[in-house]
């Protein structure tokens, strides 16, 4: 337990040093959405069929989900989850799965946290997206668009995102 503590406070100290660092990535401006990656808690994807959600929302085919589920050794191994086992002491990836979604250039990635979360934070950073929303109630650092809406409404949440990306005309109205 006391070896989770430290790896946790580790990861932390790495999350804010990256954080702190200018990004060197240039993002093409007007890039049309044709690929979206999804993050989310296995809380909200146990209740929401996220990847439909979005694909009826956005008019994409295949969006590709990876959610933040906590560790159990009950769980089986999935290509659609990370837990805290799956980074070492030091904050890197050990899933191969998990780093191949984070190598993935989406041209959208939107996320499913509206509070604080290490893990899901540092994936979203991680994470080589092209354009990055997410709620306005976690750190306004890691996304190039947040959005505020009231309750944990989905398709409110997804309408706003799909409202800003045809003003900024990354999306076809």
């Amino acid at each position: 337990m006391k070896f989770r503590k430290i790896k946790k406070r580790f990861l932390e100290k790495r999350y804010q040093s990256l954080l702190k660092e200018p990004e060197v990535k240039k993002k093409p401006v007007h890039q049309k959405v044709t690929t979206v990656g999804i993050l989310g808690l296995e809380t909200i994807s146990q209740n929401v069929d996220l990847q439909q959600l979005v694909t009826n929302t956005f008019d994409v085919r295949n969006p590709k989900i990876y959610s933040f589920r906590a560790f159990s050794k009950d769980n089986e191994s999935s290509y659609k989850h990370f837990s805290e086992n799956d980074f070492d002491w030091k904050g890197n990836i050990t899933d191969s799965s998990l780093q191949a979604f984070l190598d993935t250039e989406f041209d959208l990635l939107i996320t499913f946290f509206d509070q604080k979360h290490l893990y899901a934070e540092y994936v979203t950073l991680l994470s080589k997206a092209t354009f990055k929303v997410g709620y306005a109630e976690v750190d306004s650092r890691l996304f190039d668009m947040e959005v505020k809406t009231e309750g944990k409404d989905m398709d409110a949440y997804l309408n706003e995102v799909k409202k800003y990306l045809v003003i900024l005309n990354r999306m076809d109205g």
